[in-house]
């Protein structure tokens, strides 16, 4: 995979894991202040991925994944990988509830989405047994599909945005939007996907990096503030960000719902961004089990998609509950857990490399002054003959 590539990812995964329910949820709970909470969510990021940043020039994470001789080291790594597996099970899982509610709410209202969720399933599954690489060659090739439409429909529903809605200022309280992080983590964790990505990837720069975090991070904060000006105090019940922008977007347009097109090709993103967390959690099941059929180990990881999605989170307060909920909290855990881990790692490989860099130079001192002394000793036989 390589940097543009990665790069690209990044950008439309930020954008496509929180387009669709997260803004309803974030303005029920802080109102116009809403947008406020997503630029906190960005400068935590911003920590971790300079934090990443700082893991990938100390330790290889490819050795992380692999069988150790060390005892405790091997216990260390299982922890890691089943933290880590639950947590991209859960940001799959998230990506796929934004695509369901988008299909069977917005688009097909009579759709039956237990079977069509069959379809949808085998299309994630497919691009995720396919590799990283294959994914990483479908979003370079969407890219720009997969964005220009979204630019337009914000372009238009800009037109249809009450910015005085968004007014005063002076009431916005800090302290109540802190208080929601927690809450929203499960929508926010970034800096991980910088973290698992950068395995697959070489020459990718911090400032780069930061640079289209940043543009994406903004971008989608005006996303929130033009959803937030068009329904302004009943945006709780909307059906979804990229919903209600293209439904008021185009009022005007005689030709039909030229706005269900732009939303299918937007949606090009969050099918490429829930496959790419599917790898990852096949990834981490097969590493932890290396010796069963990577098939089962897959079919494993959708077939709990399928059950959580029909049978478990059959409605939106179960979803609310499961994700603000338990699920939040698992995500902050895993994801301090992972980076303290990682940190703990490098400082260790750190330290050893330089014992191993003085022991090297003390070697090589000892080495030289014994020629030194040899050296010496025959000068003064010499002078003695």
């Amino acid at each position: 995979m390589s940097s543009r590539q990665f790069y690209i990812m990044l950008a439309i995964s930020v954008i496509a894991m929180k387009m669709q329910k997260l803004p309803s949820l974030v303005v029920g709970e802080l109102g116009k202040d809403a947008w406020l909470l997503f630029l906190v969510f960005a400068l935590i990021n911003i920590i971790g991925i300079v934090l990443v940043f700082f893991i990938f020039k100390r330790i290889d994470l490819k050795n992380v994944l692999k069988p150790s001789k060390n005892f405790f080291f091997n216990i260390l790594r299982i922890i890691l990988l089943i933290a880590t597996l639950l947590y991209f099970l859960v940001q799959s899982i998230l990506v796929y509830e934004h695509i369901q509610a988008l299909f069977s709410n917005t688009l097909f209202d009579d759709l039956s989405w237990s079977f069509f969720s069959l379809l949808l399933l085998f299309t994630v599954y497919f691009l995720a047994h396919r590799g990283i690489e294959n994914i990483a060659l479908n979003y370079e090739l969407y890219t720009w599909i997969i964005i220009i439409p979204l630019v337009v429909l914000t372009v238009f529903g800009v037109t249809q945005t009450d910015f005085s809605a968004l007014l005063p200022f002076e009431t916005i309280s800090l302290g109540s939007v802190l208080s929601k992080v927690q809450m929203f983590n499960c929508w926010f964790g970034d800096f991980f996907l910088v973290l698992y990505l950068g395995i697959r990837v070489k020459d990718i720069k911090l400032s780069k990096t930061l640079f289209v975090y940043i543009l994406s991070m903004i971008f989608m904060t005006f996303l929130v503030v033009v959803f937030t000006g068009i329904y302004g105090c009943v945006a709780p019940n909307a059906p979804g960000l990229i919903s209600v922008i293209s439904e008021q977007s185009l009022l005007d347009v005689s030709i039909g719902r030229l706005d269900w097109f732009l939303i299918l090709f937007t949606e090009m993103g969050a099918i490429l961004t829930c496959s790419v967390y599917l790898y990852f959690a096949n990834l981490c099941l097969h590493s932890i089990f290396s010796r069963a059929r990577s098939f089962y180990l897959k079919f494993f990881n959708v077939a709990v998609l399928y059950v959580l999605d029909i049978f478990i989170l059959v409605d939106l307060n179960a979803k609310v509950k499961f994700f603000c909920g338990f699920m939040s909290k698992l995500s902050i855990a895993v994801q301090i857990f992972t980076i303290v881990v990682l940190i703990a790692m490098a400082l260790f490989v750190n330290v050893k490399a330089s014992k191993q860099r003085a022991n090297e130079s003390f070697c090589i001192n000892l080495i030289e002054n014994k020629k030194t002394r040899k050296e010496s000793h025959s000068r003064q036989s010499e002078v003695r003959m």
